[in-house]
Order: structure tokens, then sequence, then C-alpha cells
């Protein structure tokens, strides 16, 4: 065999090879620098729901709130990722955001809504989807108990925030604007959080926010 010809498959192999790597680093990279590449079109839009539900929240936010988005967290086995949470003297607020396309139909004890939806042929068709209801107040058990269990005890209030379709039902914990964000986590509580408290509270949040951001 001529030695000349078999280092030049070698090579050409080995060129190839580094091509397909080049091309493999691309696509991870883009993927981890991005975190939307071929995002599904739902995922897509709760994505951009979110965003803007964090911006209604942070444009009332006040000196001595903080605010935690992407949170996740579990206890006893139960996992949960808080879309966001405000943190004052009030209290602890959890939002759990929601934006839906269509026309919503179910009951507050429901353990799902139904979302109707007309595709562009004109065809109308319904999905389940999540009781936000429900989900939030799941979401306060996880938090205040993981609280209680890091020496942050502390009242915890769920809300959800519904974009873009209206709630089937009226219920205290939804909200529909920033003025109702406002208020809700700026009225003076039955059980406000002392400067103790508070810091305890702070430092756990912290610490499961940097988690949530190093595991996504």
């Amino acid at each position: 065999m001529n030695p000349l010809v078999t280092n030049t498959g070698l090579l050409m192999l080995l060129g190839i090879g580094a091509v397909v790597g080049l091309i493999v680093f691309l696509i991870v990279w883009a993927v981890r620098s991005s975190g939307h590449l071929w995002e599904a079109p739902e995922r897509r839009v709760g994505r951009q729901g979110e965003q803007i539900a964090f911006n209604e929240i942070r444009a009332v936010l006040r000196d001595g709130d903080s605010l935690y988005t992407n949170v996740a967290l579990s206890y006893e086995g139960k996992p949960a990722e808080l879309d966001a949470v405000v943190v004052n003297q009030n209290g602890v607020f959890i939002f759990e955001v929601k934006y839906y396309n269509g026309t919503l139909y179910g009951r507050a004890e429901d353990y799902a809504w139904t979302k109707r939806h007309i595709s562009r042929a004109g065809i109308p068709y319904d999905k389940q989807v999540k009781n936000p209801i429900r989900q939030v107040k799941r979401e306060v058990y996880i938090l205040a108990n993981d609280l209680r269990n890091h020496g942050a005890n502390a009242w915890v209030t769920g809300y959800a925030i519904v974009l873009n379709a209206a709630p089937p039902v009226q219920d205290p914990c939804l909200l529909a604007d920033q003025w109702a964000v406002d208020f809700a986590i700026h009225s003076p509580g039955k059980r406000p959080l002392s400067p103790a408290q508070l810091y305890a509270v702070n430092e756990r949040l912290s610490f499961l926010a940097t988690q949530s951001q190093i595991i996504q």
C-alpha cells in the first residue's frame, strides 16, 4: 500500500472529524448560551409571558424588595419551580405566571382547566392546562416548609398572574396587572417579617436561585 495514499486518507478523516467536532461544539455552545434553540412554540410563548410578568413586577418594586426568578426547589420529594418570588418586610410572595392563547374554562377547585383555542384553519380544539390556583397553593406549601427547615420560618403568600386570557373564575390569588401586584406586596400584612427573618429568607432564596442557575 502506498504510504502517501494512507497518510492522505488519514488526514482527510482527521479533517472531517475536526469539522464535525466543531459543528457539535457550536451547536452545544449555542444551546447553552441562549437556552432557546429549537424551542417548542408553547415553551417560547410561556417564556415570553414570564418576561412580561417579570417586567410588571420589577416596575413596582421599592427599596427593600428582593426579586428572585425561576427558583427550583423540592420538599419531601415534591419538586417545584417558582416563576417569581418577592421578599420584603411584609412577607414572602410567590407569583406563578401563565400566558394563554384561547379561552379558559374551569372552576377554582378543578385540578386542571380547559383551554379552547381556534387554529389558523378555524378549527376549535381543547387542551387541558394546569389550574394556576391549585399550582401556586402547592408552591406555597413547598417553599414555606423549605424555609422552615432552613431556619427561615416565614409566612408565604401565593398569587397567579394570568396573561392574554381571562381566568374562568374570580379568586383572591388571581392578579391581572401591575397595580394588583403592587397592592399585594406592599400592603401591610398580618405577619410581617422581622429583620432576622428577612435576612434568613433572603439568604435561603439567594442560595436556591444560585443553584437553579447552575443547574440550568
